[in-house]
């Protein structure tokens, strides 16, 4: 999704959508880092919406989600399956219980 040239080019394209992590962030991320300085000018991002415009607003909100900094924040891989995106591969689950349970 955000591919680039090399580690610096990937991340700055990430910055450019997202947006630079608060200060708050960057500290953490400093304490995992033994090869990279995380001195960036901070940013607004111009956000998901714009690199996907006709993307349904729950596939919005869904990556939105998974793409949060903070992964005390993000969804877990259980949260994103239930997301309001795929209820209709719920329902044909529920479905086929159903019916199975018949």
């Amino acid at each position: 999704m955000f591919s680039g040239d090399d580690e610096m080019d990937q991340i700055n394209k990430i910055h450019n959508i997202l947006g630079t992590p608060n200060p708050r962030m960057f500290e953490r991320f400093k304490k995992h880092a033994s090869h990279m300085e995380f001195n960036f000018t901070p940013k607004t991002g111009t956000g998901i919406e714009k690199l996907i415009p006709n993307a349904p607003k729950d596939c919005v909100d869904l990556i939105k989600s998974l793409l949060i900094y903070d992964s005390e924040e993000r969804i877990t891989a259980s949260q994103a399956l239930r997301h309001e995106y795929f209820r209709d591969l719920w329902e044909i689950d529920r479905n086929r219980d159903f019916q199975s349970s018949l």
